[in-house]
């Protein structure tokens, strides 16, 4: 993705809310909320909007008013998911420490995500998925990960804009950042294997990236 793509942050959900009276913001969290599970849980074939009226407790007629058709709902649940990673990259850090902090705190947000025992779930059943979920997959990506990528892109071009670090290359320097973040981790997981961070031991790889990073990229 192009740091030109990444200037403007995608918004928080795919929301395709009608004119009229503003949506009820518990009813939106409870039907995120039921999406979520049903994806995590069951894969994307068990995201339907019945299933997910009946496990929000909202009507059909509820969901369509907020989202369009099933895949509007996919990009928002993922959206949403993605948004989450990147709540300590919000705010516009003041001063290198700050950047340091917001950098670790995404990294340790980001791995116990990826680590977590529902997105390990999540991945075996998206693996065992026929061929004719590719096109629901490659949305799932592009509200995810490609998101969450475009949204540190556009942190960083930021912080070099504020004088914060030297990144030339935001796009080369973001994939860089989450392959250091991840190394074999993903791969382990692919294979079945147990994830090597954990606790402690995640939040330490973290801030050793992290300084390793800050010491290509530090003013």
């Amino acid at each position: 993705m192009s740091s030109k793509q990444a200037k403007a942050a995608p918004s928080s959900t795919a929301s395709n809310a009608r004119p009229g009276r503003p949506p009820d913001p518990a009813k939106q969290r409870a039907i995120l909320d039921a999406a979520r599970s049903l994806l995590f849980q069951g894969g994307p074939g068990e995201l339907s909007m019945e299933a997910v009226a009946r496990r929000a407790g909202v009507s059909k007629v509820t969901i369509y008013a907020r989202y369009a058709n099933r895949e509007a709902l996919l990009d928002a649940v993922i959206g949403d998911q993605a948004n989450s990673l990147m709540d300590s990259l919000n705010l516009q850090p003041e001063d290198a420490s700050s950047a340091r902090k917001a950098l670790c705190s995404f990294g340790q947000q980001l791995l116990s995500f990826v680590l977590g025992e529902e997105h390990q779930g999540f991945l075996r059943l998206v693996l065992a998925s026929p061929a004719s979920s590719q096109a629901i997959l490659a949305r799932i990506y592009r509200s995810g990960p490609e998101a969450t990528h475009a949204q540190l892109e556009h942190w960083m071009t930021r912080a070099d804009a504020a004088g914060l670090l030297r990144i030339p290359d935001p796009p080369q320097s973001t994939e860089l950042l989450i392959g250091m973040l991840l190394g074999l981790e993903l791969i382990r997981l692919l294979y079945g294997q147990p994830a090597k961070f954990t606790g402690e031991s995640l939040e330490t790889h973290v801030e050793q990236v992290v300084d390793r990073f800050l010491s290509l990229h530090g003013t």
